[in-house]
């Protein structure tokens, strides 16, 4: 048994699993402390792993077909209320072990999805520091997406005691930070699913 516990937590992409969990868990953690706030939808990583699982009705057939290689392969996806209001997202993770390119790559595989299918959902790019964030948005800077791509750093979190639902994400070509709940997405699948506008808490409705 010793040697079956050795064995996971010397695995070398431990922390970028426990770091991108993390982000989940502290949206969590939100909602147990701030009413009419919820995350209602946590998938790992393997919820997308497998072939057609990006494909609907209406988009390109070859989703399925390139799902493999040719789409992202995200670190999670959830969605998140806040009274009556919803966003769907995913999660890229970043530890700055890998090249700034292959975030690059990413995002590209996240604007082919797009481009191929009927929706869209705004991708977290959740880096160590702020340098890092500003060295991705200076190569963003020269690529043209429709995706809403949106950064923030663990250290911006630390510094201010933030968790993921607050104002701590920032559109690359954008001024100031934006709100979870406030960044656009495209998806009318999700938008039968779930509400896409305020509505009045109990205690207002009563007033």
């Amino acid at each position: 048994m010793s040697g079956l516990i050795n064995s996971s937590t010397s695995r070398p992409d431990l922390p970028h699993l426990l770091g991108g969990n993390q982000v989940f868990i502290d949206l969590a953690a939100h909602a147990r402390t701030h009413p009419h706030t919820e995350l209602v939808r946590w998938q790992p990583a393997s919820a997308y792993h497998e072939p057609g699982t990006l494909y609907r009705e209406g988009a390109d057939p070859h989703i399925i077909i390139a799902a493999a290689t040719g789409f992202p392969r995200s670190d999670g996806a959830g969605v998140w209320t806040e009274r009556g209001r919803s966003v769907p997202f995913f999660l890229e993770y970043d530890t700055s072990l890998e090249n700034l390119q292959v975030l690059i790559d990413k995002v590209i595989k996240y604007e082919r999805l797009y481009t191929m299918s009927t929706w869209a959902w705004p991708v977290l790019l959740h880096l160590p520091s702020a340098r890092r964030e500003a060295n991705l948005h200076h190569r963003l800077a020269g690529i043209s997406l429709e995706t809403v791509i949106a950064t923030t750093t663990a250290k911006l979190r630390t510094a201010l005691a933030a968790s993921p639902a607050h104002q701590i994400w920032q559109v690359p070509g954008q001024t100031g930070r934006h709100r979870l709940i406030d960044l656009p997405y495209t998806d009318t699948h999700h938008d039968d699913q779930y509400p896409t506008h305020d509505q009045p808490t109990p205690d207002e409705r009563a007033t």
